[in-house]
């Protein structure tokens, strides 16, 4: 059967969060990420390593971050924080528990084996002391959270 949910159980896909579900913002922020990277756009199958990747940072994110009157710099660091601890949750459960041999579910491998020294290493990595590198990443998904949903909240 296909994947509805997070292979980790966290988030349903058709969820919502702020009129957008699961499924639509790993859409659109898949394709912004994309973009940003100047990469070609091949979409990211429901029940995959990557499309969890993003389903979890998103969510996670969502549901942790507080609006506040912070300025607009300040909002994207915590929001790429959240990211941060969202992919580390995410990339933990696929690493020590292989959804993809789960018979419930139809999950897919990730492209490259989990449980490199770079991803390790990033799992237990403050964000503000990741290199410039791993930090763009996620602050390209805190900027399509931000553009998305986050700007129309904390100008209010």
């Amino acid at each position: 059967m296909e994947a509805i949910q997070t292979a980790n159980k966290m988030f349903n896909y058709e969820q919502e969060f702020h009129d957008f579900t699961i499924d639509t913002l790993v859409k659109n922020a898949h394709k912004y990420n994309c973009d940003a990277n100047k990469w070609s756009h091949i979409p990211l199958k429901k029940g995959s390593f990557g499309y969890d990747n993003l389903a979890v940072s998103i969510g996670y994110t969502l549901q942790n971050f507080i609006f506040s009157k912070l300025s607009n710099d300040k909002i994207i660091d915590i929001l790429a924080d959240l990211v941060h601890q969202g992919w580390c949750i995410n990339y933990i459960y696929w690493r020590d528990n292989e959804p993809q041999f789960d018979k419930t579910f139809k999950y897919i491998p990730p492209y490259n084996k989990l449980g490199d020294t770079r991803r390790n290493t990033c799992t237990v990595t403050d964000f503000y002391l990741l290199d410039k590198e791993e930090q763009d990443k996620d602050y390209i998904i805190a900027n399509f959270l931000y553009n998305t949903i986050i700007r129309k909240y904390v100008n209010l």
